[in-house]
């Protein structure tokens, strides 16, 4: 048995736990923190989502387990288990994660889908919705239908 208090153990296990916290107090803007709820929106420093969804989100640092966000902006996004709409940040980093769109310098993947990425580097396991086959079949299927609709119309005058 350890005679440190079980407070204190949480960060020799993981030393990084105190200095997020110090560094947290620095960012501006206050940590929000949200568990097993539903937000419209929320806007924040330090961002922590917990089975949770958001419409909006605003945050320089955000972190999310098992959660949904429609627009995200922030600094660095870290998710798992998660859905987005939109994200635009600088650093994100998604593990087993799904979005329609990401747009950031950087992108940490690790199995997730993504509908259209934009990035200068991208590090690990990204599956696009859209491959080119069915682009192109989208496409022709678009054609045909603009075609069909002109020649209906063309025939009327």
């Amino acid at each position: 048995m350890s005679d440190q208090p079980e407070n204190n153990k949480s960060h020799q296990e993981n030393p990084l736990e105190e200095f997020a916290a110090s560094m947290s107090d620095a960012l501006p803007g206050k940590p929000v923190d949200v568990s097993a709820s539903s937000v419209d929106r929320i806007e924040g420093g330090q961002v922590r989502l917990q089975q949770s969804a958001a419409r909006q989100l605003k945050a320089n640092a955000l972190h999310m387990e098992e959660s949904a966000a429609g627009l995200v902006r922030a600094g660095s996004v870290d998710a798992s288990d998660s859905g987005f709409g939109i994200v635009a940040a600088d650093d994100v980093t998604l593990t087993d994660a799904t979005a329609g769109m990401v747009a950031a310098r950087t992108v940490h993947a690790s199995d997730v889908n993504i509908g259209f990425l934009v990035t200068s580097r991208v590090e690990g396991t990204v599956r696009p919705f859209l491959t080119p086959t069915l682009a192109a079949a989208f496409g022709a299927g678009f054609a045909a239908i603009l075609w069909t609709l002109n020649r209906l119309f063309a025939r009327r005058r």
